[in-house]
């Protein structure tokens, strides 16, 4: 006589890969069961549309999301990635009707955090993105020229060159660079103040401000405080400096 044997919860009950691990941008921007599904809750609406806002405001193309762990913003960045750069996906979508305004057409550069240096980061994933995009754009010469002397305002100076080159050979308007879990890099800027590192994220939001419309640049960083917060052992000289960049 066989033995019996009770039933699993796993029988009945199973769970999308896409909830069952951290997501991460720059490898699951590729994925699309990622964010196909995405459910835009309260918070993300509102995220989405404060984003949105800013086509008819270029001085607030530079954006930051803050929120605690696990509260959903790296696959927010995700979906926001693939939402502005997937023509078919976009049209799928069926977004309320709150939101009001059309969703451009960018090339994302996606960048997840790393206690290391962020120009170098930047620029390495400014290359690739330009490397894989539909339409070949060239690599514009700004870019060559920072990597060679990655000071911040060379690195926001191949940004605004890229996103030209992107609008001039793409259907793509401009840049949208995504920088996610933000803080990482902070924390290795407050440890190697020589560096300057942090910056560079000033200047590419005064970047992103006189960024032309065919050419735009959104910058938008996302971290679990403000900027503020992570330069608890520095001088009060060097937090001062660094409020400005918050």
């Amino acid at each position: 006589m066989p033995a019996f044997t009770s039933p699993l919860l796993a029988d009945y009950v199973s769970v999308k890969p896409r909830f069952g691990r951290s997501v991460h941008l720059e490898r699951d921007l590729a994925a699309p069961a990622i964010s196909d599904g995405y459910f835009l809750t309260t918070s993300a609406l509102e995220a989405l549309q404060g984003v949105l806002r800013a086509q008819a405001t270029p001085a607030d193309r530079a954006l930051s999301l803050i929120g605690p762990y696990g509260a959903g913003k790296s696959a927010f960045a995700t979906y926001l990635a693939r939402l502005v750069s997937d023509a078919d996906f976009r049209a799928g979508v069926h977004l309320p009707a709150t939101v009001g305004t059309a969703v451009p057409q960018l090339l994302p550069v996606p960048v997840v955090g790393a206690r290391s240096a962020l120009a170098p980061t930047l620029l390495a994933a400014l290359r690739h993105a330009l490397e894989t995009a539909p339409g070949a754009p060239a690599l514009p010469q700004a870019l060559l020229t920072a990597e060679n002397k990655p000071t911040p305002r060379n690195v926001a100076n191949a940004y605004l060159a890229a996103a030209e080159a992107v609008a001039a050979s793409t259907e793509s308007k401009g840049l949208l660079l995504l920088v996610d879990e933000a803080g990482k890099f902070l924390e290795y800027a407050a440890n190697h103040p020589q560096e300057g590192d942090i910056f560079v994220l000033q200047e590419l939001a005064e970047a992103a401000a006189r960024a032309p419309q065919r050419g735009q640049l959104w910058v938008i960083t996302i971290m679990h405080q403000n900027t503020e917060a992570y330069a608890h052992r520095l001088g009060r000289t060097q937090q001062g400096e660094w409020a400005k960049v918050a």
